[in-house]
């Protein structure tokens, strides 16, 4: 289950330590890795548990989840272009 569900995971101070295979398939691990979250995906992580930004065009939900080594971020990637979601406003 766990290749499956992608997720990110960070020390403590929100450092990236670790970027799992599914989460490969959305995101470049290289890029990632030994960065702050927050600078990456451009939204504040520590304040909330529910994360929802806008990562290279795409709309980006995190779930944050406490873990002896820091936190783990579980992430779902919306399909949909972000033009599309804001079709509302035409």
């Amino acid at each position: 289950m766990e290749d499956t569900i992608p997720y990110i995971k960070t020390n403590h101070s929100l450092i990236i330590t670790c970027v799992n295979n599914a989460a490969e398939c959305y995101l470049e691990k290289s890029l990632l890795l030994h960065q702050p979250i927050g600078s990456v995906f451009n939204a504040n992580f520590d304040v909330s548990n529910s994360i929802k930004t806008i990562y290279q065009g795409k709309v980006i939900s995190f779930s944050k989840h406490k873990i002896n080594s820091g936190f783990c971020f579980v992430f779902n990637i919306s399909d949909d272009e972000v033009d599309e979601q804001l079709d509302f406003f035409k």
